[in-house]
């Protein structure tokens, strides 16, 4: 049998393609809901867990609904687990060959009160605890990785404002947020970290000091420098070694040393490539053995590195400091180079010690570099969702009763929408023209600025502007709707999808137009809404199946008469009662609304019927309007409404029914949970957070 593995990337993919889907072009829509208000569960022990059944997710499901809010990108975070920095603390490191990673503590975040700051750990100082906590000022722009006192070295992933971390953040869990200053500047296949894995022994061709005016450019050659003078005579002693200056004109320039030898002058060293800053007297500096990094050979930018020696313990190597990272290494391995013992420049005999060799090992990056995914390199398995109920949601849902269910619907289609509509007394393309037809499907679309009369080749189905002005490949892409007509006739009009964008002056599209004219003119294009007419009148249109928000101030078009409208105001369910409100479809009232001059007093979560043909359960009534779940049968708006508790009568005839704004049989449920219940009052808003992992 085959055996696999799935890495925890293609969760954090999953998250991300969510995440993608709520911003991207043709977006998906998602809302947070809750209802079941019936609910008498007062402990965790009380819940009922839901069951994975059509009847449980979707029929009760939508019978209990009460309301729900749109999400938007910022509902939505990716998480990672929450490790806050405690000073005593060892933290893991990374490493690219740690099976166990994502289970370790290699990263930390701190708080600096406004802001929170995630940091992951490149380096731990060979497992010592952690007693520097990092701080964000230490960092700059150029450079995100920074060495704090204890050894630790920390590479800066990203930053969270302390309103997000409230609105997201467990014990357990904290939220990403993306830093694409960080993203931007992720080397791939940078070696920042070599680790020890034996540090050896004897590495004793390694010396510090400082120059003296006669110790720089000695004879005028750039290339050599006299050593202090405890340096070793023996001829190759410091060769393959880096001289590394700590300060002064030069400070940070380094070169390989090729070779040392001794002279009457004291101990000369020869540099593989001149300093690019002359060394100035008095600059410390310090000479270390070479490491020597082997490649696939595809990097383009070598990566250098010197050994730290330990004095203390046999001149063993304790550290490796890298002081370029290089970059695109695909694959690497080091070592740490010897003395050279012998050179044709005179000098005085002697021998080079071979050292117990060490062991180190060059680590690389995830894929594009520390910072190029900070979601994957940080093991974001988990999505945070959150939600606010704020009262009313300025009086587009209802309050008071309680709640004890919560979830996520994506993709609902709205229905009982009012499209209000103006008819100018030219039929002009900016107002009524032509008549809808029941049961059609309407698009609304976005208006371009594209000039020109064009020519319609229906031998191809390509449309050739004679404007060089169209500029249709900055405006179009293939799949999106254009409406085509010719304004010398109202009967020459045609809608159709996008096969392809030629070029600026050119379209294919996927049905043929069946007329040609160098009239026409392509006043629409990109579906941004549709639906399904249900009504009409002279100025308004009924419409269900509503997948995308309409937009006041913008045209709608019909598939099949290719009648055009301009909206001037969009309502649902009567709610607003106006002609030019703007229903935004941010929220949605599921209830089912009974509206009268006179409302009866019904009591909460009673049952009210009519005879044994209709019956639903009471969410909350006042004066004027009823609201009612749970719905079973279909009311008779000319038949008495009973409660069974309070007794109270709605005559019939009285009253008008609104159904819920969205459709039932739309959508999927993705996410459901039962809790304790939560009671909902008018001065008071309910947040909700749920952690799902993948």
């Amino acid at each position: 049998m085959a055996k696999h593995i799935v890495p925890s990337e293609f969760k954090t993919h999953l998250i991300e393609q969510m995440l993608e889907s709520i911003t991207e072009k043709d977006n998906t829509p998602y809302y947070a809901f809750i209802g079941d208000h019936t609910s008498t569960g007062v402990t965790s022990a009380d819940v009922v867990q839901p069951t994975n059944s059509n009847r449980s997710i979707n029929i009760d499901t939508y019978r209990k609904m009460i309301m729900g809010k749109k999400l938007d990108a910022s509902s939505m975070k990716t998480m990672i687990k929450r490790y806050n920095w405690t000073s005593g603390t060892v933290y893991d490191m990374y490493d690219d060959e740690d099976t166990q990673l994502s289970s370790k503590q290699f990263y930390i975040i701190t708080d600096e009160t406004a802001y929170y700051h995630v940091y992951k750990c490149l380096y731990n100082n060979n497992g010592a605890a952690s007693t520097t906590r990092p701080l964000f000022s230490d960092f700059s722009a150029d450079d995100n990785y920074i060495e704090t006192d204890d050894g630790y070295q920390w590479k800066y992933m990203y930053s969270v404002a302390s309103s997000i971390v409230s609105n997201f953040a467990t014990d357990s869990y904290f939220p990403i947020v993306a830093n694409n200053d960080v993203r931007d500047a992720a080397i791939a296949g940078s070696i920042d970290v070599i680790k020890v894995i034996d540090g050896g022994a004897n590495y004793n061709n390694y010396i510090s000091g400082t120059f003296t005016e006669s110790d720089i450019a000695i004879n005028g050659n750039n290339k050599l420098f006299k050593l202090a003078n405890n340096a070793a005579l023996a001829n190759g002693f410091y060769g393959n070694t880096i001289l590394h200056i700590m300060d002064g004109t030069a400070a940070g320039l380094y070169s390989n040393v090729t070779y040392s030898y001794s002279s009457g002058d004291g101990v000369i060293i020869q540099l593989e490539e001149a300093l690019t800053i002359s060394a100035n007297a008095g600059s410390s500096y310090q000479i270390s053995p070479r490491v020597s990094i082997t490649s696939s050979g595809v990097q383009t930018v070598n990566a250098v590195a010197r050994a730290i020696i330990n004095a203390n313990a046999s001149n063993s190597v304790y550290k490796v400091e890298v002081l370029d990272a290089g970059e695109n290494y695909s694959y690497a391995t080091a070592e740490i180079l010897n003395g050279v013992s012998a050179n044709s420049t005179g000098g005085t005999t002697g021998t080079v010690i071979a050292p117990t060799t060490a062991t180190i090992r060059p680590i690389l990056p995830p894929a594009l570099g520390h910072g190029a995914n900070t979601a994957s390199e940080l093991g974001g398995t988990s999505l945070g969702i959150y939600s606010k109920f704020a009262n009313t949601e300025n009086g587009t849902v209802i309050e008071g009763n309680q709640f004890s269910q919560f979830g996520i619907l994506r993709s609902p289609a709205f229905s009982n929408v009012d499209i209000n509509c103006v008819k100018n007394s030219n039929n002009s393309i900016e107002g009524f023209d032509g008549s809808f037809v029941k049961g059609e499907t309407f698009y609304q679309f976005k208006k371009l600025e594209l000039t020109g009369s064009i020519t319609i080749e229906s031998g191809n189905t390509v449309i050739v502007s004679d404007d060089s002005e169209s500029n249709y490949d900055q405006f179009l892409t293939a799949n999106d709707f254009v409406f085509i007509r010719d304004y010398t006739s109202t009967t020459y009009n045609h809608i159709s999808s996008i096969n392809a964008v030629s070029n600026s002056t050119s379209l294919i599209l996927n049905s043929v137009p069946s007329w040609s004219s160098s009239n026409a003119e392509i006043y629409y294009a990109v579906v941004t809404a549709n639906g399904i007419i249900n009504n009409t009148t002279p100025t308004s249109i009924l419409a269900n199946n509503v997948s995308f928000p309409i937009v006041k101030g913008q045209l709608i078009v019909g598939a099949n008469s290719h009648a055009i409208a301009n909206v001037v105001g969009i309502d649902i369910n009567e709610r607003y009662g106006n002609n030019t409100a703007e229903f935004d479809f941010s929220t949605f009232n599921q209830t089912v609304k009974i509206t009268s001059v006179s409302i009866p007093s019904f009591i909460e979560n009673e049952f009210v019927q009519q005879s044994n043909t209709f019956s639903a359960r009471v969410h909350t009534s006042n004066t004027t309007h009823l609201y009612l779940t749970e719905i079973t049968g279909t009311i008779d708006p000319g038949i008495n409404l009973v409660g069974n508790t309070s007794s109270e009568i709605l005559t019939g005839s009285t009253y008008n029914l609104y159904s819920g704004d969205v459709d039932p049989n739309s959508g999927s449920i993705i996410y459901l949970q039962n809790d304790v219940a939560v009671t909902r009052a008018n001065n008071q808003s309910e947040e909700i957070l749920v952690i799902l992992e993948f």
